[in-house]
């Protein structure tokens, strides 16, 4: 999601993750560089899967929509 729209979505057998000791937000061993340009102005781990409007919600999308959680 940018902006609370969907760019991509698919699933996995399993976590790339089970390596790792932790999550790095902006950095990438896969990518053409290791570090992402730009700034992070809010990042989330949530235990379960959102919901799309509750997406779209917490990007800033709230008219006419309530709150939806």
């Amino acid at each position: 999601y940018i902006d609370g729209l969907l760019q991509a979505s698919g699933t996995k057998a399993q976590s790339d993750f089970d390596w790792q000791e932790r999550v790095h937000f902006g950095f990438s061993n896969d990518a053409a560089t290791d570090y992402m340009e730009g700034m992070l102005d809010d990042a989330r781990i949530y235990n379960r899967p959102l919901k799309a409007a509750e997406i779209a919600w917490l990007a800033g999308k709230r008219e006419p929509m309530p709150k939806p959680f």
